[in-house]
């Protein structure tokens, strides 16, 4: 079996060597180079534009075409590497200039790809590459009304109109001109039967608005252009299985599973194919066929990042707890074993996932009696030297773990060289707009979690001083969901400043917004101040009045400082009628982004309606919802089935050019049209807490 796959991939390599030696002038290399670009068949254009641009070594126009290959094949920070070195070679060569700002879209280094976009403009104002490049760059920057109008103006440089009139519709698209993106589409069909792309891109939007049985023979043309491309093919499955309404869901999983066989027999898979496949089954819920393809790509291709991540993704869904939620030895010592096999796999592609996995074997170690604290230290000491899954990890884990087994000496250097590190990636994460969901959302509370540990380290070795400072900081860097209160209410227990103490554990109360945080350390105060219980639940009852006093005070001042416009929105309801942001000016608005898929929207949604009912009638006050990219017939049934009937709006690709990154959001909109507020995550006391944030915009 081995030899059998080893001498198939020998001729698969050899058939791109022989179609790269087949290849005999320049001007056929830069041909079958920029035929599979077109053809958006990107892998096999970087694997035979590597060895053509080997053969013609002096000729940058085939490295330019090769390298868009490269990048659009899932390697664009590669591509950026060899451009930028190109260009240090030679700063005055269109071509990998060209090739350079490129891959810079690719990289969504968008605002490196327009200024070297103009600079090419400048030097060849009338060639077609370079005026298709502007307008792109232009639109990466989302200056669409510009790019029509630039494109407008040089048409008649452009000699391929099919390509022109694609780009056009992509741009009416993204303006939300839906109606003449999709005509503009056609028109580019029309004009060139055979462009891919036109086929390809209309197919793709049309699905992303959920026009899945228009999408159909768009698609499948589309397949019958460029069979072999992976990413084609998806597009037609999503639209076969999303858009054949006469035919019962399993009939439509049959014949997407069908097409998948037939695909995969007619030609060689790849790792990344094979993991498309396997992303395929998922959504299809086969789940058999979706093993069998993992279990076939683990055996094939071992020493991939395809294996790695399923491997790893096998690892997340691990469950090692008995139906009653109960430990089960020999799953977890299992679970152990497969970590230690990934951390000790020959090659890893993702340091994030030996980081992440690192960070869950503490978890898992910290209190078993077997590992030694000698050998937890040494697995630490391994661990800090990769990143997890966010920015504080693996820190917080050993610190934790280290404290459990009162090792505190230990654990205050762990959480001290975290916060260090935390810091030092927070600059370099400032930098990246990419981060800036997670710094809006994780930056805060993450410091807030390794202070408290830094604290907690501290406070166990009785170094009340510079415990005191450090959990006094992470008070005052986070307030909601902060353990640093219980801890200095335990701190001034023991020292004996029983007021401070007092104060402390109320406003851990208040901000944990939990059932019973910490009643046993309020009638523990209550006992030493008063020298019995008696009367502790008339006091009980008086705190309860401070912590909701704590409580609005706090969901009151995260008013935004600098808030920012709603982006505007023309969204369906479930009945088909149309609503726009306009329809909420001069009104305080709540709206509340949800799925029914999200556990903790559900949860939240018996108070949602009683909000949504609480201010039907007040012209001043809307509450709705966005429902983000789920069926109509799913959120119908599920509406009906709870009984619901507060507005629900279809996001359509409205999230496209909003990111939302956590659900549920809310966002509370004031008279002005700005987002005042925005609530992430689920909401335990959500018709008061509501409430008072809409009585504070009404004002």
């Amino acid at each position: 079996m081995k030899r059998t796959f080893i001498l198939i991939t020998l001729i698969f390599l050899a058939s791109f060597v022989s179609n790269a030696q087949l290849v005999k002038t320049e001007q056929d290399a830069l041909k079958k180079i920029k035929a599979l670009y077109f053809a958006r068949n990107y892998e096999s254009g970087a694997e035979i534009g590597e060895r053509l641009s080997q053969k013609f070594p002096d000729n940058t126009e085939i490295k330019a075409w090769f390298l868009l290959n490269m990048a659009r094949a899932g390697k664009p920070k590669e591509a950026v590497d060899v451009a930028e070195k190109l260009v240090e070679k030679n700063k005055e060569d269109i071509w990998t200039l060209f090739a350079l700002a490129n891959a810079y879209i690719r990289n969504a280094e968008f605002d490196k790809a327009l200024p070297i976009s103009e600079k090419l403009l400048a030097f060849a104002p009338e060639n077609e590459e370079i005026i298709l490049l502007y307008s792109n760059a232009l639109l990466t920057k989302k200056e669409y009304a510009k790019a029509l109008d630039f494109l407008d103006k040089n048409a008649s440089r452009i000699n391929d109109k099919a390509r022109l009139t694609t780009l056009e519709a992509e741009l009416f698209y993204r303006k939300n001109e839906k109606d003449k993106s999709f005509s503009t589409y056609a028109h580019a069909r029309r004009l060139n039967p055979n462009d891919v792309n036109a086929f390809y891109a209309s197919g793709f939007f049309l699905n992303n608005d959920k026009r899945f049985t228009e999408a159909i023979p768009i698609l499948k043309r589309a397949v019958e252009l460029s069979p072999s491309v992976f990413h084609i093919r998806e597009q037609y499955w999503e639209s076969l299985y999303q858009g054949q309404p006469k035919k019962t869901q399993d009939q439509r999983k049959t014949e997407v599973a069908a097409d998948i066989d037939a695909y995969l027999k007619a030609r060689q898979a790849t790792p990344k194919i094979l993991e498309g496949i396997v992303s395929q089954y998922r959504k299809l819920e086969l789940s058999a066929k979706q093993k069998a393809t993992e279990d076939a790509l683990l055996a094939k291709f071992p020493q991939t990042a395809e294996a790695e991540k399923i491997v790893m993704n096998r690892l997340r869904r691990f469950d090692y707890y008995t139906k009653d939620r109960k430990i089960d030895e020999l799953k977890k010592a299992e679970y152990v074993k497969k970590q230690w096999e990934f951390i000790n796999r020959p090659q890893h592609f993702n340091q994030s996932y030996v980081g992440e996995v690192y960070t869950n074997l503490l978890y898992v170690l910290r209190d078993d009696k077997k590992v030694s604290d000698a050998e937890y230290l040494k697995i630490a000491d391994r661990a800090v030297k990769f990143d997890g899954l966010d920015f504080a990890s693996p820190y917080p884990t050993i610190a934790s773990g280290l404290i459990q087994r009162g090792l505190f000496s230990e654990a205050e250097k762990f959480a001290e060289s975290g916060l260090k590190k935390f810091d030092t990636k927070l600059s370099e994460a400032k930098k990246d707009e990419q981060n800036i969901a997670y710094l809006e959302f994780r930056e805060i509370p993450d410091r807030a979690r390794i202070l408290n540990l830094i604290g907690e380290a501290l406070l166990k070795q009785k170094k009340y001083e510079k415990a005191e400072k450090a959990l006094l900081e992470s008070t005052e860097t986070s307030k909601e969901y902060n353990y640093g209160f219980k801890l200095l209410g335990e701190l001034y227990e023991n020292t004996n400043q029983l007021e401070k103490a007092e104060d402390f554990h109320i406003s851990y109360f208040a901000y944990m917004n939990l059932e019973k945080p910490n009643y046993d350390s309020l009638k523990n105060i209550y006992q030493k101040r008063k020298g019995s219980a008696d009367g502790f639940e008339n006091y009980l009852e008086n705190v309860k009045k401070v912590e909701k006093t704590k409580r609005r005070e706090l969901v009151v001042s995260k008013r935004s400082k600098e808030p920012k416009d709603l982006v505007a929105f023309n969204l369906k309801t479930l009945d088909g009628k149309s609503f726009s942001s306009d329809d909420l000016k001069g009104k305080v608005a709540v709206i509340n982004i949800w799925a029914t898929w999200c556990g903790p929207c559900v949860k939240e949604m018996p108070e949602l309606q009683q909000l949504y009912k609480k201010y039907q009638a007040d012209k001043d006050v809307a509450v709705i919802t966005i429902d983000s990219l789920e069926e109509l017939a799913t959120i119908k049934k599920f509406m009906a089935d709870k009984k619901y009937d507060f507005p629900v709006l279809l996001s359509g690709d409205y999230f496209s050019t909003v990111p939302v990154n956590a659900y549920p959001t809310t966002w509370f909109i004031d008279k002005q049209g700005k987002i005042a507020y925005t609530k992430i995550g689920y909401s335990k006391n959500l018709l008061e807490e509501f409430d008072w944030r809409i009585e504070e915009l009404k004002r």
